[in-house]
Formats: C-alpha cells, structure tokens, sequence
C-alpha cells in the first residue's frame, strides 16, 4: 500500500513543481510582453506632435500623460502578477505536508534570485 502512496505522492510534485514552474515562466513571460509593448506605446505618443485643441477640455487638466499611463499599468501589471504568485504559493501550502514545502521552496528561491 505504501508503494502507491509514494508513487501518488512523487507523480503530485511531478506535476505541483511543473505546474509552478510554468506559472513563474508565463507571468515573468506576460510582465516583460507587457512592459515591452507600454514602453513602445509611450516613446510612440511621446515622439508624436502635440496638437493644441482650440478649446479647453473638461478634465484636460487631469488627464495623464503616456508615461504616467504606462506606469500605472505597468504597476498594475505587476501586482496583479504578485497576487498570482501569492495565491500559487498558498495553494501549495494546502498540499499534503511533504509536498508543499518542497514545491514552496523551490517557488521562493526562484523568485529571490529573479528580484
């Protein structure tokens, strides 16, 4: 019986390490897309001439340039791709006990040598 629990238990962290490693892949994947695509939008709109409308906006006065759209975005990004993370690693911790720790700490050792 103990020969299927420990076949069970290494076929789950098989899959727990492959399926974190391909969400750490795909989110630092998605960030740097991301990143790339609002740097290319902001140089675009920054290098664009400006046009003075003949009359004022409402609002005009709040309305944020591209660089500081691109950084809210990116900010968002970012967190939302934290909070992703931080749901993988909780989600690893209700694994059984000899499982979650070894998925969990290959999960933090990747992301402190990343940052």
């Amino acid at each position: 019986m103990s020969t299927i629990q420990e076949t069970i238990t290494t076929q789950v962290q098989i899959a727990t390490t492959a399926v974190n490693t391909a969400n750490a892949r795909l989110l630092d994947t998605l960030v740097e897309a991301n990143r790339t695509a609002v740097d290319f939008a902001v140089k675009t709109a920054e290098r664009l001439p400006r046009v003075e409308l003949p009359a004022q906006l409402p609002f005009s006065l709040t309305v944020p340039t591209a660089t500081e759209t691109g950084e809210r975005y990116l900010d968002f990004v970012e967190r939302a791709v934290s909070v992703n993370r931080d749901f993988g690693d909780r989600v690893a911790k209700m694994l059984p006990a000899d499982i979650a720790p070894k998925a969990a700490e290959k999960r933090s050792t990747k992301t402190t040598a990343k940052k």
